[in-house]
């Protein structure tokens, strides 16, 4: 494993074995949601295991990340798939109009909120096409308290949005969320090898908290892009305020 970054290195711990079980589910739950394999934008793909995890199940895929050395690694290990580096701050996907039937957005921390993300993803996903990903629910306990004290340290935050208000304005660009499981209610790091984590597994599934995505720390969802939707949404403008005399 040491030609592996510790981002990936992660997945073989016992948290980030727990997490990385529940996004393959989820992914593979919105393969199976397409007619047939199509075409998939990756969008942050690291070094691309998703892209292979799909590509082994006939997907074609075009692969996008702004990290050059994650970027060739996910070269290498899908060979023939089309792989683009991405400018941080570039609003934009490097993709032409309804040109893909799913999109995997995991695990990528302040994307998801931009409105930019909803009119790009509205756009280049086929009518009744899927988006997949996990969000940060700031909404939850976890979340909240890391909002407060990335405040306090002045530290880059991942929990920008509750899952409620995101949900609401993906509505409003045309997507459907049709699954949303919880996860990571305990406050474990991803290389975290700790004995209690397979009875904190327990306590969650017992308790029923994956059933509880607007107070869940992570949210894996699957959404679907409206078959009447625009390709291209309109930007929705402020609202003029009014004059009071």
């Amino acid at each position: 494993m040491n030609h592996l970054s510790s981002w990936e290195k992660a997945q073989f711990t016992r948290w980030g074995r727990y997490i990385t079980a529940i996004e393959t589910e989820v992914l593979l739950r919105a393969g199976r949601m397409v007619d047939r394999p199509g075409m998939l934008f990756d969008f942050g793909c690291g070094e691309g295991r998703w892209t292979t995890l799909l590509r082994d199940r006939g997907w074609q895929a075009i692969c996008g990340d702004p990290d050059s050395v994650a970027l060739g690694k996910c070269a290498v290990r899908n060979p023939g798939c089309q792989c683009l580096p991405l400018t941080i701050g570039h609003e934009r996907f490097p993709l032409e109009d309804t040109s893909v039937e799913l999109m995997v957005c995991v695990e990528v921390p302040g994307v998801l909120e931009g409105e930019w993300f909803r009119r790009e993803a509205a756009r280049v996903l086929k009518p009744g096409g899927v988006l997949v990903g996990v969000f940060h629910n700031r909404m939850s306990a976890r979340g909240f308290f890391r909002a407060v004290m990335d405040g306090y340290h002045r530290r880059y935050c991942f929990y920008q949005m509750g899952f409620p208000q995101w949900r609401s304005r993906m509505g409003e660009a045309g997507f459907n969320i049709i699954h949303a499981e919880g996860l990571c209610w305990f406050p474990y790091g991803r290389m975290s090898n700790s004995p209690l984590i397979p009875a904190s597994i327990f306590f969650e599934r017992a308790f029923g908290l994956r059933s509880l995505p607007a107070l869940s720390p992570w949210v894996a969802f699957i959404a679907v892009k409206s078959p009447n939707a625009d390709a291209c949404p309109p930007e929705v403008s402020p609202k003029p305020s009014r004059r009071t005399s």
